[in-house]
């Protein structure tokens, strides 16, 4: 599958951003013209894209879903993805054997853990588990395992910090301060809060520069109003309004690293995230480990959240109307 493109659902169907009634060029009556459509991380897909995109496809086509249902659900309304397997009316496919990380791997056998609500298992090497009292010793735990897996020296690419919340000493917004604050003076941070160095994320899909919501770039050169960014595959130039899309991206929320991997992910679940503790986020924050994952929490936490497998409702009729117990 690697030598075929690839393209966010919105650029495939040619999506025009409206605030109100979004348009997209592909439609029942100009639908797609592939004859197979496959849908990667379909868990994140709310209701009314996917109504979309089912509206887009031409007569006959294929429409394959890969996801995990028991990640975040979407942020906006539904899960179609859920909801379609809980039908039964369509064939589901279980995966067993695990190409992200190795056979075997103490991720793997957490991930499986925390899915079936019992507490992970530190082995002190691919899965750490760093109990904490208080957010003040959260922190400062953050802060040496970061000096100790060299991620601000080497490892910025490789290595990322979720956090739950942006609030908060150990929220995504302190994080990153603090860590911009050890590797540059304030002298050296342009009025857009970046300097040469920095870790950063696009915050929007921008289809002319080729950058989507979610890529993770270095900031190489920042002169004459312009920021220079240096992402996987391309050298991206931002000035203007643009460089309101970005963000510092040490530390990133759960829901903004859903879709995405990394070698070492380092966690923190605290008290004061308490709202956002769920089973299914302590799940999407330790798959997205292919190497190492480092969780750091108090034990109540932990337990709370692993203990909280009920997410928010979704109410809709899509399940219902699968079914076939409501009719339009």
């Amino acid at each position: 599958m690697s030598a075929c493109n690839a393209d966010t659902i919105h650029k495939a169907l040619e999506s025009e951003a409206r605030e109100k009634n979004p348009y997209f060029g592909k439609n029942e009556w100009e639908p797609l013209t592939e004859d197979i459509i496959i849908v990667d991380e379909a868990s994140m897909i709310d209701l009314p894209l996917f109504y979309h995109l089912v509206c887009a496809l031409k007569e006959n086509a294929t429409l394959v879903l890969v996801g995990d249902i028991h990640q975040l659900p979407p942020v906006g309304a539904g899960a179609p993805l859920k909801d379609l397997i809980a039908s039964g009316i369509v064939p589901v496919v279980t995966l067993h054997h695990i190409f992200r990380q190795e056979e075997g791997s103490s991720i793997i056998v957490n991930a499986d853990r925390v899915r079936e609500g019992k507490e992970p298992v530190s082995d002190n090497e691919t899965f750490i588990l760093k109990e904490v009292s208080s957010e003040e010793e959260a922190f400062n735990a953050l802060m040496k395992f970061c000096d100790e897996y060299q991620y601000i020296e080497k490892n910025k690419l490789q290595m990322q910090i979720l956090s739950p919340m942006y609030k908060g000493i150990c929220g995504v917004d302190h994080i990153n301060r603090r860590i911009q604050a050890l590797m540059h003076s304030e002298k050296e941070i342009n009025e857009f809060g970046f300097c040469v160095g920095d870790k950063v994320m696009q915050r929007r899909n921008n289809y002319e520069k080729g950058v989507y919501n979610g890529d993770i770039g270095i900031v190489w050169a920042v002169n004459d109003n312009k920021i220079f960014i240096s992402f996987d595959d391309k050298e991206v130039v931002y000035e203007g309004e643009e460089k309101k899309d970005l963000q510092l991206a040490y530390a990133v929320t759960v829901h903004k690293s859903q879709g995405s991997e990394y070698e070492i992910v380092i966690m923190i679940l605290l008290p004061s995230q308490a709202r956002m503790l769920q089973r299914n986020l302590l799940y999407t924050g330790i798959t997205r480990a292919k190497a190492k994952t480092i969780l750091i929490s108090t034990k109540n936490t932990l337990y709370q959240a692993i203990k909280n497998y009920k997410s928010v409702g979704r109410c809709s009729l899509f399940l219902p109307l699968l079914k076939g117990e409501v009719q339009c």
